[in-house]
């Protein structure tokens, strides 16, 4: 027998005793329909058993968020005024604005503050009769005064930029740096002092025009859950 003539037939040879040791395996285990019947069922009873274990601990987790959530709202202060509780029923993210599920029904009015248990949300846009449009404090056509918690000087006027960074000009002298807590000022008659708006992750200063710029992470965000309170 020539060389190429062993290469091909050990090439055969090979994956056949291979095929031939995996027919015999199952011919010494081979079970009885009954049997597969039996196991098959077993298979199905386990995951069924391991789904329902997934969904539980999901289900377990999500409550205790949503437990978390509630109780922030109910030990938030009501900062002088009354706090009345609502939903956030749809969310338009590109317009950056909330549809809330109160209303001119709840007395309900322009330019008042919605709260999630860790702080600023929004602002009250338009009022229906059953719901409310807000504008999230994200939107870069929201202006709104803020200073440093602790501190009574106005330090800037703070409008968004992303979901994620909001942007404030420094305009009073006071020594602004990251980790400072950012809180409402106050100065208009209907969103009060000291509601958290943040925190200054970010300073920068322009030296040529003598100006500084702090960037804040929100506190508050769509994703901390459908409750919100406004405060009335």
């Amino acid at each position: 027998m020539d060389v190429t003539a062993q290469i091909v037939q050990t090439t055969v040879m090979i994956p056949a005793s291979n095929v031939n040791r995996w027919l015999l395996s199952l011919r010494q285990a081979s079970i009885s329909p009954a049997e597969m019947a039996k196991l098959r069922q077993e298979n199905e009873f386990l995951r069924n058993q391991i789904s329902a274990a997934q969904l539980y601990l999901e289900t377990d987790d999500d409550l205790r968020r949503q437990i978390g959530e509630l109780r922030a709202l109910v030990g938030l202060p009501n900062y002088g005024k009354q706090k009345i509780p609502a939903e956030i029923i749809a969310y338009f993210p590109f317009n950056n604005r909330v549809t809330i599920s109160v209303g001119q029904k709840e007395g309900i009015e322009p330019r008042l503050p919605v709260l999630t248990g860790n702080g600023l949300l929004g602002i009250v846009n338009t009022v229906g009769e059953r719901t409310s449009q807000v504008t999230l404090i994200a939107a870069p056509t929201l202006r709104l005064g803020a200073i440093i918690s602790g501190q009574d000087a106005i330090a800037g006027i703070l409008r968004g930029e992303t979901p994620t960074r909001l942007a404030m000009d420094v305009v009073s002298e006071l020594d602004v740096k990251a980790g400072d807590v950012v809180v409402t000022s106050g100065v208009t008659e209907r969103i009060p002092r000291g509601i958290v708006i943040g925190t200054i992750n970010r300073v920068e200063i322009d030296r040529d025009f003598g100006s500084r710029r702090a960037f804040i992470l929100p506190a508050a965000d769509v994703s901390d859950g459908p409750e919100v309170v406004v405060l009335k």
